[in-house]
């Protein structure tokens, strides 16, 4: 049987047992689509030379405040990079409390995170006509995307008790109840959580 990238790095080997695994651009998007479980990859942090990204002109995008790693990740990727996944860990990291991981807020993200796979889409559209599979997964991204960001503007608008335009947003998101019945068990864990008074033990092994 044969095994996607992402499929070799969860395939139960000890490390030293894996192969590297080369990750193509395809792969990498796929790694991080919104509500889905995968590798993700988003956290890599690659090392890159600065003669490539100065020859391809590759730098962050000011306008895009999250995923900025993400997206010059994809860049690099497109403009011949190549990124392999070691059997190895080289790196620790870590989230604190208060930086744009933890505590930036997902409607925001959602929506920056809309609006850089539809630039992406335009502005790559030579390379994505010659990699059709790469415009596929990248069209199918901003479709979960769309669909989380669809739920947490309802989301948002009912906690602040607008509720009708709630119920506005609601009959124009196509894909709210599909995310609502994905989210509901981790909802029902949390409320169970936050009853008892557990919130420590939920943190320290989730």
């Amino acid at each position: 049987m044969t095994l996607s990238p992402a499929q070799h790095c969860f395939s139960g080997l000890k490390p030293h047992q894996q192969p590297p695994v080369k990750i193509s651009a395809t792969d990498f998007v796929l790694s991080d689509i919104e509500g889905k479980r995968g590798l993700s990859l988003g956290f890599s942090k690659p090392l890159f030379k600065r003669k490539f990204l100065i020859e391809n002109n590759i730098e962050y995008k000011p306008e895009i405040v999250v995923s900025q790693d993400f997206w010059i990740d994809m860049d690099c990727l497109i403009n011949g990079a190549q990124f392999w996944v070691l059997p190895h860990p080289y790196y620790y990291y870590r989230s604190r409390s208060g930086s744009l991981t933890s505590s930036t807020k997902v409607l925001l993200r959602l929506n920056q995170e809309c609006e850089a796979i539809k630039n992406f889409l335009t502005g790559r559209r030579e390379h994505l006509q010659a990699h059709p599979d790469l415009e596929q997964a990248l069209k199918l991204k901003l479709k979960e995307t769309a669909k989380y960001r669809d739920y947490y503007r309802v989301v948002e608008l009912i906690r602040g008790k607008q509720f009708a335009p709630a119920f506005q947003e609601l009959f124009k998101s196509v894909g709210f109840f599909e995310v609502l019945l994905v989210r509901i068990p981790g909802i029902i864990q949390r409320r169970v959580v936050m009853a008892l008074n557990l919130e420590d033990v939920y943190l320290k092994f989730n």
